[in-house]
């Protein structure tokens, strides 16, 4: 069903149409039909394991199930380099973050993801450069669940200006880190932050 990981707070989650892949341990894989056995496992009673995986054997029928429970959300943001050799990130509800947000109605997908990281950190002068990959995430808003898709992007800028981060959104710091000594943020941030920057570093 999905190529790549999902994360949902603490646990990585899989969708799988074929119940015979092999699975790393700790893992559970839980067999689903519809969308409450989604609601069950993910808000009542989550399995202890951090790896969980959903399968069903009939493709259409796990895809019901997912498409009955999520309501889905398009996002895009970026890794920001400079000319010191410096990559750009944010810290959001005090945990490191990379610049990202929703892709508006319409809006191509390239232009949310320049629009959105100079809305939360006041850069100037992106160069929008290869894609990085997609990362997928769940999240409870009001008690809907959302399954969004971030498209992230390799930029570059030139500029010199002082940052300013993008307080009404929870941003509180905007500040450029030396991209090979990041252990400040890997020690206090996201699952799915530390696959992006991964995948970053194994582009150069």
């Amino acid at each position: 069903m999905f190529d790549t990981k999902i994360f949902f707070n603490d646990k990585i989650i899989y969708f799988l149409s074929d119940s015979d892949k092999k699975i790393s341990a700790p893992a559970t894989k839980i067999k689903i039909s519809e969308a409450k056995d989604l609601e069950y496992y993910l808000l009542i009673a989550p399995p202890q394991e951090q790896e969980i995986y959903f399968f069903n054997p009939y493709l259409s029928i796990l895809k019901e199930a997912i498409d009955d429970f999520f309501a889905y959300i398009n996002a895009a943001g970026g890794v920001v380099e400079n000319a010191e050799n410096k990559i750009l990130i944010i810290r959001r509800w005090g945990i490191w973050d990379l610049p990202k947000g929703k892709v508006e109605p319409n809006e191509k997908i390239k232009i949310a993801a320049l629009r959105e990281v100079e809305e939360e950190t006041s850069v100037k002068q992106l160069e929008l450069k290869e894609k990085i990959c997609d990362t997928f995430h769940i999240y409870f808003r009001n008690s809907i669940p959302y399954l969004k898709k971030t498209y992230w992007f390799r930029m570059f800028t030139q500029s010199t200006e002082i940052l300013r981060p993008q307080y009404d959104e929870d941003i509180t710091q905007a500040l450029w880190f030396d991209k090979r000594n990041l252990n400040e943020v890997y020690q206090n941030t996201y699952p799915s932050i530390i696959k992006v920057l991964d995948t970053f570093k194994e582009l150069k």
